[in-house]
């Protein structure tokens, strides 16, 4: 019965439908950050996340804090064509987020990829490109 469980165990484990990975470098967020983005949270999923998205989709979220700024995304994985994300998993996802690695992270879920973490230079480029482009709100 022992080895039973054990291999059920195991077969959890491999078959997993996440990965997640911390990010090993950036700065770290501050318990304020973390709960400035927390509290901020249901705002931001609303305003930016929800809604249909189609396959490989990446959707981002820039969260002001002070001098320093953190970078919400939500990709989707999934093999259909389009897909609908609903309140309650942008929420549980990007919780996971903020609350699991302590410089961010990224989890893949069958469906969804969530990323927490310091923005990619990048992104601030393509972020003051599309404030600049579309000053009425970004797409």
């Amino acid at each position: 019965m022992h080895f039973l469980k054990l291999l059920f165990a195991a077969a959890l484990v491999l078959f997993s439908t996440a990965s997640a990975t911390c990010f090993g470098t950036g700065r770290a967020p501050s318990a304020a950050s973390k709960s400035h983005a927390a509290n901020n949270l249901d705002s931001f999923c609303r305003s930016t996340f929800l809604g249909r998205y189609q396959r490989g989709q990446t959707r981002r979220y820039c969260l002001g804090d002070g001098p320093n700024r953190w970078d919400f995304s939500i990709k989707l994985n999934d093999n259909n064509e389009s897909r609908n994300m609903p309140i309650h998993e942008c929420l549980s996802g990007l919780i996971k987020e903020i609350q699991g690695c302590a410089r961010g992270g990224r989890t893949k879920y069958g469906n969804w990829e969530y990323t927490y973490g310091q923005p990619n230079p990048s992104f601030i480029l393509l972020d003051l490109y599309m404030i600049l482009t579309n000053p009425q709100g970004r797409s």
